[in-house]
């Protein structure tokens, strides 16, 4: 999920408001703005003179320019020498400021352990203070070089924190920035509930936030037309009552001027009769002029009064707007305040899961230690009833054993004894794995045992013959429709060496001779279950007249998924990897083996026990 807002940008943001503050405080001295160089000379006089806190000043000013340069190093120098001198003084402020100072530089590097160590100084000190809007900026730097590091749990720890002094102080810009760090963290940190939850709450802050942003846009464009529009209506009404005066003066001074001509006619031309009537003549005329510029005066006053009830109802329909948009608001800040109460409840219930969860767990981990050590011990008991390899060296100097359990015990064992002329050995893979097969394999064991030791069979299909029969009556096969056993593949070498019996049930067997791979399929008739069926097991003789190696193993190996495609290993490719190997050295053989399973199975997990017996005979 791609955020809307992404830490490194916020990060940013903070890092070109410190920048702005850094500006804002460049010292002068006398008028003149001050290079490095003097401003560790006037520290250097200030602290001799006693006022530390000015020389820390100076040298604050002079570690900013540097880093401003991009000198880190110096800046670094400079920032460490004044944070001396205020821990002499104990000025907690000046010592906290030079935290966060040395706290970014190094995280302009790109060395976040060093950033995070004075991060955290810098927070611990705001947390002795009251100033918490300092504190949650700190504890915003701190979750995004937290981040850097990949600790996204701690990183969460620190903006949940800022997240509440946001609340605190209804900064709903603060609040909608770490919501939106606190979704990106859990989308790193693998938690998608939180991840979710915190987007959504982001979103519906920035949304609101615009829509408010919007709002004010249109109110403040709004007022802006109502300014200007009652503006150009003033002059108009100005320029209509100039215009109105001039032209009733000019009126006035051409009828004076006209009646001054007339009469002075008259007086002249007419006898006193006819004055009088054309004096009331000329009145009558001077007063529909009057009349008529009376009425156009009323109609300017009529497009007056439609131009300011315009203007009122502009002025009421704005109000309008922006009470309805308060109204609007407050309901939108009703429904966040019910969410965060709502997701303070969530959270709380949350803890509490989370506690019981803890409790489950821990309850769980006793009795899966418990269990454990049981197995483990079991292991101890597994190996210690499987044969000594002692005895199988003596009789053969080259072999191997491969042995690699897919759990703790494993159903897959080996078996071999010397009866009479005979070297015997068996590969067998019982019923299951883990701890069911580790029965099945002390029972096989030791049924194997009694076969060839106490009744002195050492033909391979006796044994699996017999075998069989004593499965079936040792698990009460006969009252039960269980068909718990095994698959074994069973190897007689004469003490002369000269001829190999084999015989298999299910397990095939491979043999290498003039490097030609042969191979001896199992009978299809495994060991246990149903023996109503009489059942021959088929015996295979091989002289031993030229070098030969001999290969007992169960399917783990063959049937191992994984390579590139998550298949099975499978048998034909397990014949082609022996037919390769097998004029290394035994041991050499083994290693190979088991680095090609290892390389195998490395993007998956072991399904199956595995075990590969190698004998080098003649």
């Amino acid at each position: 999920m791609q955020l809307f807002f992404r830490f490194s940008i916020f990060f940013y943001f903070i890092y070109i408001f410190s920048c702005e503050l850094k500006a804002q405080e460049q010292l002068a001295h006398k008028g003149k703005i001050l290079s490095p160089e003097e401003c560790i000379e006037i520290s250097a006089q200030k602290e001799t003179a006693g006022d530390k806190k000015e020389a820390s000043r100076f040298l604050n000013q002079a570690a900013t320019i540097h880093w401003e340069r991009k000198e880190y190093n110096k800046a670094v120098e400079l920032f460490e020498k004044s944070l001396k001198l205020n821990e002499s003084i104990a000025n907690l402020q000046g010592m906290i400021g030079i935290y966060s100072n040395l706290g970014m530089i190094y995280a302009d590097q790109s060395q976040y352990s060093q950033s995070l160590f004075y991060f955290d100084k810098a927070v611990s000190g705001r947390r002795q203070g009251k100033d918490k809007v300092a504190l949650a900026s700190n504890l915003i730097n701190t979750a995004v070089v937290l981040n850097n590091l990949k600790e996204h749990t701690k990183a969460a720890v620190y903006l949940e924190e800022a997240l509440a002094i946001a609340r605190e102080k209804n900064d709903m810009n603060q609040m909608k920035s770490c919501y939106g760090m606190l979704a990106e963290t859990y989308e790193k940190a693998k938690n998608n509930e939180k991840m979710m939850m915190y987007f959504d709450l982001y979103k519906t802050f920035h949304e609101k936030i615009q829509k408010d942003v919007n709002a004010k846009h249109e109110a403040s464009a709004m007022e802006s037309r109502l300014r200007a529009e009652l503006l150009e209506l003033e002059n108009r009404n100005k320029q209509l009552a100039l215009a109105a005066t001039s032209q009733e003066l000019h009126e006035k001074e051409e009828e004076l001027t006209n009646v001054d001509a007339k009469n002075r006619k008259l007086l002249n031309n007419l006898s006193r009769s006819q004055l009088a009537m054309k004096v009331i003549q000329n009145e009558a005329e001077l007063n529909q002029a009057k009349l008529a510029l009376t009425e156009e005066k009323l109609n300017s006053e009529t497009q007056l009064r439609n131009l300011a009830l315009f203007v009122v109802f502009m002025v009421v329909s704005l109000l309008v707007f922006l009470y309805k948009n308060y109204r609007e608001k407050k309901k939108i800040n009703r429904q966040l305040s019910e969410q965060n109460t709502a997701i303070l409840e969530q959270k709380e219930e949350i803890e509490q899961q989370k506690d019981q969860l803890h409790g489950a767990y821990m309850e769980i981990k006793k009795k899966n230690d418990n269990i454990t050590q049981s197995i483990n011990y079991a292991q101890r008991i597994q190996k210690a009833i499987l044969p000594k390899t002692s005895s199988l060296q003596s009789a053969f100097p080259m072999y191997f054993i491969l042995y690699k359990p897919k759990d703790i015990v494993s159903g897959d064992f080996y078996w071999f004894a010397q009866k009479d002329n005979k070297f015997i050995v068996a590969a067998a893979d019982c019923t299951g794995h883990g701890v069911p097969g580790a029965f099945m394999s002390m029972i096989g064991n030791d049924l194997l045992h009694k076969i060839v030791s106490v009744l002195g069979i050492t033909s391979p299909e006796q044994i699996l013959a017999t075998l069989r029969h004593e499965i079936y009556y040792t698990l009460n096969q006969e009252h039960s429709e269980t068909k718990d056993g095994m698959d074994i593949s069973i190897a007689a070498i004469d003490a002369q060496k000269t001829t190999l019996e084999l015989a298999a049930a299910m397990n095939p067997m491979y043999y290498i001779q003039e490097n030609e791979l042969h191979e001896i399929k199992g009978d299809k008739c495994s060991i246990g279950g149903d023996i109503s069926r009489e059942f021959t097991y088929t015996k295979h003789t091989i002289a031993l007249d030229k070098p030969t190696t001999l290969y007992l193993f169960s399917d783990g190996y063959a049937d191992q998924i994984g390579g590139e495609h998550n298949k099975k290993f499978m048998s034909k490719n397990f014949r082609q990897f022996l037919l390769n190997i097998h004029q290394q050295p035994m041991e050499a053989q083994k290693v190979l083996l088991d680095e090609n399973i290892t390389n195998w199975v490395k993007n998956t997990y072991q399904i199956d026990d595995i075990l590969v017996i190698g004998l080098q005979i003649n």
